[in-house]
């Protein structure tokens, strides 16, 4: 996190910046992640309907971890 805060750190100046990176984060973690464990899904033998099932608790763990980093990151920033 020290990492992703040094590297924003000249970007960062009020709260709508933040929230513009907020909604990047949220953009790139949700189509990566999801987009990853699709395609590591095909390769498993499971029923179609549990595959489903899996990759939308993917998608919302994606979410959590997109909100986490801006938590984390970001807002301190702001």
């Amino acid at each position: 996190m020290e990492k992703i805060q040094s590297m924003l750190s000249n970007h960062v100046f009020n709260m709508e910046t933040a929230i513009i990176y907020l909604v990047i984060f949220v953009f790139a973690f949700t189509i990566v992640i999801p987009t990853i464990s699709r395609i590591i899904l095909l390769f498993l033998p499971l029923p179609k309907q549990s595959k489903k099932i899996i990759g939308k608790i993917v998608m919302l763990m994606s979410l959590a971890i997109a909100v986490l980093v801006w938590w984390q990151a970001v807002l301190p920033l702001a």
